[in-house]
């Protein structure tokens, strides 16, 4: 349990900051750099979401 809080926890900033660069997009407000910022933060998030969901599967079966 703690383990999947420390990953909230870090996650929530990379949510933020990937939910505001969409907004930004969708509003056409474009900036290079947030872009570039925004795509390898965006394949280490869908990585480290992959990782968790392989986490809390093996939580779960080992609580069954």
């Amino acid at each position: 349990m703690i383990r999947m809080g420390v990953v909230v926890l870090l996650g929530v900033p990379v949510v933020a900051y990937l939910w505001e660069t969409l907004n930004q997009l969708l509003a056409l407000h474009v900036n290079p750099t947030r872009l570039l910022i925004s795509l390898p933060l965006l394949v280490v998030f869908v990585v480290w979401l992959r990782w968790l969901g392989r986490q809390t599967q093996r939580w779960m079966e080992a609580g069954s």
